[in-house]
């Protein structure tokens, strides 16, 4: 498991560190026996000593940075399987999604139908994004065009402000808006794990729960007006909207 082998690299640095402490401190205890009283036999024990404390320290030191090395060398398609792999474990659906201008892209999708697109692009490719693409209704369009455009205006500044204080990528689409890219990104590293990918998802899950609440603050004053100015068509069934609110869950990712 992931949580396992984080814990043994910790345990790994842990012991190269105690090891090498323990090697500078014997070298320091050999060489003040030596000098205080000869080259005697524990003076042999302590340099014996010495020796299998460097010699111990050489070989955890190589052997954990030849691991982070095959970490970082993983290709792309090792490195899509892995990530595939992790998803899977947590009950994803994958769908491949590919782009010239990335070595792989596919979105997937959790069991309540949440969708993320998750790509290493080729102009940065120490970096994974993981992004969300959400696409206004036609009934949340007609309420942004109902609105003045310096309230359109504030509109995009919220957006743009909150989302960059949140430290997201992004991009606005469409006047009146029609759609909204929020982008995360994932150092693609030795740091790259399991725990890591899937935070940045939930990070993205709150990015567009926030983006949510932005939208029904700036759109429900207009709601009524737009409905109003609309011509009327007939309705399909399904949920009521709650009169004056913005159908914010019309909204698609």
């Amino acid at each position: 498991m992931d949580w396992m082998r984080r814990r043994a690299e910790s345990i790994t640095d842990k012991l190269v560190t105690n090891v090498l402490t323990a090697g500078v401190i014997a070298v320091g205890l050999a060489v003040w026996k030596f000098l205080t009283s000869g080259f005697g036999p524990d003076t042999v024990v302590l340099f014996l000593v010495t020796i299998a404390a460097v010699m111990v320290t050489l070989g955890e030191t190589r052997r954990f940075l030849l691991a982070q090395r095959r970490a970082r060398q993983l290709t792309n398609e090792q490195l899509e399987q892995q990530i595939r792999g992790w998803l899977y474990r947590d009950k994803f659906s994958i769908k491949n999604d590919p782009r010239d201008d990335a070595f792989f892209q596919f979105s997937a999708t959790d069991e309540v139908g949440r969708t993320v697109t998750i790509s290493r692009p080729r102009g940065h490719p120490v970096f994974l994004l993981v992004a969300v693409h959400l696409t206004l209704s036609p009934e949340d369009r007609e309420i942004i065009g109902a609105m003045p455009t310096e309230e359109q205006d504030l509109f995009h500044a919220d957006l743009r402000i909150e989302l960059q204080r949140s430290g997201f990528g992004f991009l606005l689409t469409g006047r009146p808006m029609e759609t909204i890219q929020v982008i995360d990104s994932v150092p693609c590293d030795e740091t790259l794990t399991e725990a890591a990918l899937l935070l940045s998802v939930l990070r993205i899950r709150k990015a567009l729960d926030l983006v949510r609440e932005i939208a029904s603050r700036r759109m429900r004053p207009y709601a009524a007006l737009a409905s109003q100015s609309a011509v009327p068509l007939p309705t399909p069934p399904g949920p009521t909207q709650t009169p004056g609110r913005p159908p914010t869950r019309a909204w698609t990712g």
